[in-house]
């Protein structure tokens, strides 16, 4: 079993992308060997009602038939009017398996920046966890040097992580694009004490240097990292050349690939 817990689908408005849906994504990953694949919507990024980019991909995965198995996030807005109706609604009738938070995108409460320090981020973070899901977060799609002059250039810094995480130890959280290390001590003392909150593995480069890969098992410990690609975003190949040639044994490479994560997915 191989999950890869980073993927979208979608237009993406900045630049072309393959792999805009299910069926021509599950090839790529096939041809790796991933098996299951966390995917979120990235309309939803940028419709005022999120939603409309669920429903989008509920209605997708009804008609996908491929190999790999997808597991559906839904992406929410927890400034915007419904959002707990509409968590509730994506976990109990239409069987997404998590939720992705996307605060650079999702940022304006009556004109002000919005965070994942902010309550709704808190209070949709904790009804996450009584709802038996995951919350993913990720850092960036596309790297900041690349980006577009219209796009966000804000991520969520490892304080923001940490007060949104001190709202319940009961939810898992998945982080993505992020050196775990440079989170700050806030982030490094909640990991120790929590079995539920995992880094992946795309930004860690054991050929460019092998310090990264490095830091980040010390940082937080092989039981903390998952496998992750941003596919499509970027290629898969780079990051499953990385773990494999990473300096971690077997059986710990195993638990990146599948065993740290699929207890909490549900698989």
């Amino acid at each position: 079993m191989l999950i890869d817990v980073s993927t979208y689908v979608g237009h993406w408005p900045f630049r072309k992308v393959d792999g805009a849906t299910l069926n021509e994504m599950a090839p790529v990953l096939a041809k790796h060997k991933v098996t299951h694949a966390i995917v979120a919507n990235v309309n939803a990024f940028f419709y005022k009602d999120a939603m409309e980019g669920n429903m989008e991909l509920y209605e997708e995965m009804k008609n996908y038939k491929g190999e790999v198995e997808f597991l559906p996030f839904a992406v929410i807005n927890p400034s915007y009017i419904n959002w707990r109706e509409d968590m509730v609604k994506c976990v109990k009738e239409l069987g997404f398996k998590g939720f992705e938070f996307t605060p650079a995108y999702h940022k304006y409460v009556g004109g002000n920046v919005c965070t994942l320090s902010d309550p709704c981020y808190k209070e949709a973070f904790k009804l996450a966890g009584e709802l038996g899901v995951p919350v993913r977060i990720e850092n960036e799609l596309e790297n900041y040097r690349q980006r577009h002059w219209m796009e966000s250039g804000m991520s969520p810094t490892g304080d923001q992580m940490a007060d949104m995480l001190a709202a319940s130890d009961k939810t898992t959280l998945i982080i993505g694009g992020y050196f775990p290390e440079r989170l700050g001590a806030r982030m490094a003392e909640i990991v120790k004490t929590r079995k539920n909150v995992f880094f992946n593995t795309r930004r860690l480069d054991p050929f460019y240097d092998a310090c990264y890969w490095q830091a980040a098992v010390n940082a937080v410990g092989c039981e903390h990292l998952v496998f992750g690609t941003n596919y499509p975003f970027t290629h898969i190949g780079p990051a499953a050349v990385a773990l494999t040639f990473s300096p971690q044994t077997e059986d710990e490479k195993k638990a990146i690939m599948s065993e740290n994560i699929r207890g909490y997915l549900g698989l």
